[in-house]
């Protein structure tokens, strides 16, 4: 008996059925009430704006299911890779666990956020206090751009790269701001 069904969808542009977003949800309905109320992604939120000033909201449409989420996460880097490839300027941030890259206006940078490392990683930023030796709180501060130390940061790095089965470098993660 399967557990959940992932959905992996697109929001549109109403005004020209243009795919604008690519994301995976348990729960459709509630995750495009999520994006309407907006969230951290600042671009996809301007979009929303704008298209909320014209009376007018993004439409969410399956592209196809998943029945795990490791398919589903590899499903969704598909579809993003597909829509980069045809030139659309999607305003996803990170482009997904499986393609390590984020999206800007103009490129696809190598960087990452730390917050972006430890969602794929799986590991709740609890685990990866437990595991590190770095506070839980300290982790939230750093992801949202506190001072911290290199110590600091390879200690979650150790961590993160033994989940995530690759290396890391310190100058490829984004945000971060390391104190001498």
């Amino acid at each position: 008996m399967r557990d959940r069904t992932y959905t992996i969808y697109a929001l549109t542009d109403p005004r020209d059925n243009g795919v604008r977003y690519i994301g995976i949800t348990v729960n459709p309905d509630e995750r495009l009430k999520q994006h309407i109320w907006g969230d951290m992604n600042i671009r996809k939120r301007e979009w929303i704006h704008e298209l909320n000033r014209s009376g007018l909201a993004p439409i969410m449409y399956t592209i196809e299911t998943a029945e795990t989420e490791g398919e589903a996460l590899e499903r969704e880097a598909h579809w993003i890779q597909h829509y980069l490839s045809k030139g659309v300027k999607l305003v996803n941030i990170l482009m997904t666990p499986y393609t390590n890259t984020q999206i800007s206006d103009r490129t696809v940078t190598g960087k990452i956020t730390l917050n972006a490392l430890i969602t794929e990683s799986g590991l709740k930023k609890v685990s990866l206090a437990a595991q590190s030796g770095v506070t839980t709180a300290s982790i939230i501060r750093i992801c949202q751009g506190a001072p911290t130390s290199k110590v600091t940061v390879i200690k979650l790095l150790r961590v993160l790269r033994k989940y995530l089965k690759r290396d890391i470098k310190i100058e490829d993660i984004d945000g971060l701001y390391i104190i001498k």
